[in-house]
């Protein structure tokens, strides 16, 4: 009976201690799992943390590279800004000797030459911003038109004529009667003249010398009676 005891009591111990060590090894592995689990987690935060730097310093290189960005057009747009500013510096010396340089041989240069010189004047008063009418401003209207004239271009010299008065120039110059008057009477277009005159009144704020002269290059015309109802053109 003892013996049989003995070995319930055997047997309880060996399921205790296998129940221990079951219980162990879970814990054990528990340990491990939670072990594992925390470093995971501190892996987690540690890839976090570095993926926020990341982001936080490319951010900083993105904005870095758009001020250089934007430094490198403003720089690039200040030196096209400063090489326009140098080229038109030159065409404008350029154009002011070639103008001189008309003005001073007007009466002497050929036909030819002078509607060359002139044709190229006005390109490069264009490159410049000037019109047609600027550049025969520049070089004297009263000269050109009556060189013109006299060469038998007064179709050409009417035409300067009317740009003074129908271009948007800046300045404007309108000669006296007597260099006028032959060139609109030779080539018969005193009408379009007219309704240039009228353009004028109206839109570019005529000085009232410039409307006397007007006055009497129409009277000798023979038309100032037919602007008389246009505003300020007539002064007592």
């Amino acid at each position: 009976m003892s013996s049989e005891k003995g070995n319930v009591q055997s047997e309880g111990n060996d399921v205790g201690r296998i129940v221990t060590e079951i219980v162990q090894g879970v814990e054990s592995k528990i340990d491990g799992l939670l072990s594992q689990f925390e470093q995971v987690v501190l892996r987690e935060t540690a890839v976090a943390i570095r993926e926020s730097q990341a982001e936080k310093k490319l951010q900083e290189l993105q904005s870095r590279e758009h001020t250089i960005n934007k430094k490198e057009e403003e720089l690039y747009q200040k030196e096209q800004d400063i090489e326009s500013l140098l080229d038109y510096r030159k065409k404008k010396i350029v154009y002011e000797v070639k103008v001189d340089s008309l003005k001073e041989r007007t009466n002497d240069i050929q036909l030819d030459d002078f509607l060359a010189q002139l044709k190229q004047l006005i390109e490069l008063g264009a490159e410049i911003g000037k019109k047609p009418g600027d550049v025969h401003c520049d070089l004297a209207v009263y000269p050109v038109v009556m060189y013109l004239h006299g060469k038998g271009e007064s179709e050409l010299a009417f035409r300067i004529l009317v740009g003074q008065l129908t271009e948007d120039l800046v300045r404007c110059y309108i000669p006296l009667e007597s260099n006028s008057v032959p060139v609109i009477k030779k080539v018969g277009r005193e009408q379009e003249y007219l309704q240039a005159v009228i353009y004028y009144i109206q839109y570019r704020n005529p000085t009232v010398e410039d409307v006397l002269r007007l006055r009497s290059v129409l009277k000798q015309l023979g038309i100032e009676n037919e602007i008389v109802n246009q505003r300020g053109l007539l002064i007592d």
